[in-house]
Order: structure tokens, then sequence, then C-alpha cells
């Protein structure tokens, strides 16, 4: 019998081709991460080895955020397998710890994410390097010169900040980066006190947009709640839909990774938000004049 893609019965989320298609207007959308044991039966077919996990996903999703680079130093080798399991997908890749969280200026370290981002950016698929500052990392002088240093070291790649803390989210602050072509990422997050929740920042080289759900119950990390379990309404989504339009009117290019991981709700998500997409672009109902609009110099909270 001649093998297929699957083996035993058919997942019950099986994305069609309409995320390709949008790559083709330059919009990216995949998930956090891709290597979820719930995932099985509802988007990889029953006992997926997880070193084929990669190849089934990139089938159906273009990009993926690769977030075990967070909790451990990427090895090139590594990367260099993963690249060769998907050559025609790009990885938007976290920062390892130590470089937000922890701040605890290891240069060696710093090297050495560096040699692995090499091995991604070399090939092409390098959509960015996301990094992701905690809550209590807030505007101050330290803070922004630490930035600073970042960037001059890891100037040869494309980079996105992604702040939770409120205090960045200034005219002054995402003006000044936009000079230095300094992607901000997106947020569409549950509003907690002094958290960035829903902020819609367009870049003019590309954008970022995360999905972390809207439900603040869902942050708790307790036996009665899964901090990833969210999922979006219709209505949810078509205003998702509506800011991943005015980013990518802005940028000429977007990067969507959705991040409620439970049970495969992300893969539902990118589904879903996929659909609504195109529903909007190929029916031709973002006009011309809306784009050269959107080309303005502009910082939207929404």
């Amino acid at each position: 019998m001649q093998e297929t893609l699957f083996q035993d019965q058919k997942p019950r989320l099986l994305p069609t081709r309409t995320l390709w298609r949008l790559r083709r207007h330059n919009i990216y959308i995949g998930t956090s991460g891709y290597s979820y044991d719930d995932w099985e039966g509802e988007f990889y077919p029953w006992r997926t080895p997880k070193q084929q996990m990669l190849e089934f996903y990139q089938h159906f999703f273009p990009t993926v955020e690769l977030n075990y680079t967070y909790y451990h130093l990427p090895q090139p080798s590594a990367l260099y397998k993963m690249r060769n399991k998907a050559p025609n997908m790009r990885f938007a890749v976290k920062a390892y710890r130590s470089l937000t969280n922890e701040r605890t200026r290891v240069y060696q370290e710093w090297q050495q994410f560096g040699d692995a981002m090499r091995i991604l950016d070399d090939a092409g698929q390098l959509a960015t390097i996301v990094f992701q500052f905690p809550l209590q990392f807030e505007k101050s002088d330290e803070h922004f010169n630490y930035l600073l240093e970042l960037l001059d070291f890891f100037a040869d790649f494309p980079i996105t900040f992604e702040f939770r803390n409120a205090s960045w989210i200034t005219n002054a602050i995402l003006k000044y980066f936009q000079h230095r072509n300094i992607t901000i990422a997106s947020i569409d997050a549950p509003a907690t006190r002094n958290a960035v929740s829903k902020a819609i920042l367009p870049s003019d080289t590309f954008s970022v947009y995360r999905l972390l759900g809207r439900d603040a119950s869902t942050l708790r990390f307790d036996e009665n709640s899964n901090p990833y379990s969210y999922r979006y309404s219709n209505d949810e989504i078509q205003q998702i839909a509506q800011n991943v339009i005015r980013l990518w009117l802005r940028s000429g290019s977007v990067y969507v990774y959705a991040n409620n991981n439970a049970g495969a709700a992300s893969v539902e998500t990118g589904i879903r938000l996929s659909e609504a997409l195109l529903s909007l672009i190929e029916v031709d109902a973002v006009r011309p004049t809306a784009r050269v609009q959107a080309r303005t110099p502009q910082f939207a909270r929404a």
C-alpha cells in the first residue's frame, strides 16, 4: 500500500491551503510552538513521533514561532535539521531568557545564540528574533540602554521587541525604534494592570502580531485553569483579521502567531483567521487608497 500523509484516522483539524495562499500576500500565520502531545488526534495523526511533527506541520503552516529557544540555548545543529525538514518555512525565534528576563549579560551566551541564528538567517528562513520582555521590564534609562546594547550586538538580524509593560508604548519610543527599523510586536492579550493588551503597532519593514487570548482568568497557573486555553469567538476573529489588514497595509509583510495552544486551539485560530483574511483580501475589500493612507506614519492602540 502506498504510504500517505495520514496513517491512522483523520485528525479533526486539517487546514486547507488557505494559509499558504496568504503567504502570496506576505501574510504568514503560524502557531507559537508546534510540538504538543495534546495536538494528537486534533491536528497530528495519532502516534505521530515528535521528530516528525515539524515535517507534518510544514505541509499546512508557512511559519512557526520557536519557544524552546527561550528555555534552552539553541544549537546550530538542531536548527540546521529544522531548516532542512521545512525548507520553505520561516521561523520566528524567541530570544534566550538570559537576554530578556534575566539580563545577566553573559556575552558568551549572546554569541552562542547569534551563531545559532546565523543557520536560519543564511538560508533566508529567519523571520525575526523575538525579544520578549516581562511585565516588570518597565521603561527607564537603564532598560533603554540595555535595549540599545542588544541592538548593537544583534544588528545583523531582523529584530522584534515585545513589551508587556505599557510604559513603553509612547510615540517617542515607537518612533525611535521605527527609525532603527526595529519591529515592536502587536499584542492581543488579556487586560491586566500596567500590561499591554491590545496594541496594534505597524512597522515599515514587517509587523509581528501575537495572539495570547483575552480572558484574564486563564492567566492563573493552577489545577483548574490553563493559561493557553482561550478560544476566540467569531466576532473576535473578525476584529483580529481587520487588525492584520491594518498592519499589512502599512508594513506589506505580517507574521501572526497564535499562542492559545491547549487542545490545538491555536491551529483552529490560524484556520479561522486565514479564512477571514482571504475573504477580505480576495473580494477586493482592501482598496488601493486604503493602502496609501495606511502608509502614513502613525501608531495606533486598539
